[in-house]
């Protein structure tokens, strides 16, 4: 066995599809690799625990490498995100015998969780591949730390910073094939600075889960048009919002559409540590830049 090989096992990771952009005025920027390459050599020129953002008392997160290559005339920023849940160290129980003892880690230390994703530039978007994890950063949180780090050393071109999830293309057709729309449901994120129409303290806010916005059609009436309209609109531009259920009939009976269950995902196997768990990053990168090939 080679020493790649060595104490290496298999585990399933699922990815999802997302790309970013610059819009002004409704226009796209003009936005290209070189920048983006501009962008993260600067940001990793500055110490770690300046990238570092707190998620809240207990949980943060940092860009921590960022390797770029070129293939076939394509660059692609391969990147990790570390992050840890700290203030919580319960006692350690053997499986074997459950004896139990003190946890070692001091009380700001928390596991370090890696999430691996891999970007290219085209067309004037940044396109990534990123993987979903629990206990991981998600690409909403990746998202926001693009922003924020790209305001913090001057470099964010002009105009509004959106990212889109990569739906299935059947979405819309199922979406067609209702014959009526009776209610339609927003589930927003649910943002540090405020929420858009109440001024809560973050304090709060961190003790919401999400915002929910409803419409409902009137009675015997049906709001399919404006669902059309709004899921045109609303999905890939529109970074507040976190998924859309809706609820319709079809030739069948009444029937709900779930967003989330049209998000365009991947799954693969990929090498991890069996003593340790950790995912191989040199693997997985592997596996990511499979799938942004075609995108």
């Amino acid at each position: 066995m080679n020493s790649r090989g060595k104490n290496m096992s298999q585990s399933t990771r699922k990815v999802g599809f997302y790309s970013i952009d610059f819009q002004n005025n409704g226009a796209i920027v003009a936005f290209n690799e070189n920048q983006f390459e501009l962008f993260l050599n600067n940001l990793m020129s500055i110490a770690n625990i300046d990238r570092k953002i707190s998620i809240d008392d207990n949980k943060f997160y940092f860009l921590d490498s960022c390797n770029i290559s070129t293939e076939n005339g394509i660059k692609f920023f391969k990147c990790i995100f570390k992050s840890a849940k700290i203030h919580h160290r319960p006692m350690l129980i053997n499986e074997s015998n459950l004896n139990e003892r003190d946890n070692p880690k001091e009380y700001t230390e928390g596991e370090c969780e890696k999430t691996h994703v891999i970007f290219k530039v085209s067309n004037n978007s940044i396109i990534a591949v990123a993987e979903e994890r629990r206990l991981g950063v998600s690409f909403y949180r990746m998202f926001n730390y693009l922003k924020s780090m790209l305001d913090y050393l001057g470099l964010a071109p002009r105009g509004t910073m959106n990212y889109k999830i990569s739906i299935q293309d059947n979405f819309m057709d199922e979406l067609n094939n209702l014959s009526s729309v009776s209610k339609i449901t927003l589930y927003k994120n649910i943002e540090y600075s405020g929420s858009e129409f109440l001024n809560f303290a973050a304090s709060d806010i961190e003790n919401l889960d999400k915002e929910i916005i409803e419409f409902r059609a009137k009675r015997r009436r049906s709001i399919k048009s404006i669902t059309q309209e709004m899921c045109n609109g609303i999905i890939g531009i529109n970074q507040s919002v976190r998924n859309i259920k809706i609820d319709g009939s079809d030739e069948n009976g009444k029937r709900i559409l779930d967003l989330c269950n049209f998000k365009k995902t991947a799954s693969f196997n990929t090498e991890i540590n069996s003593e340790t768990g950790v995912v191989n990053s040199e693997h997985i990168f592997s596996r990511l830049q499979e799938q942004i090939m075609d995108m």
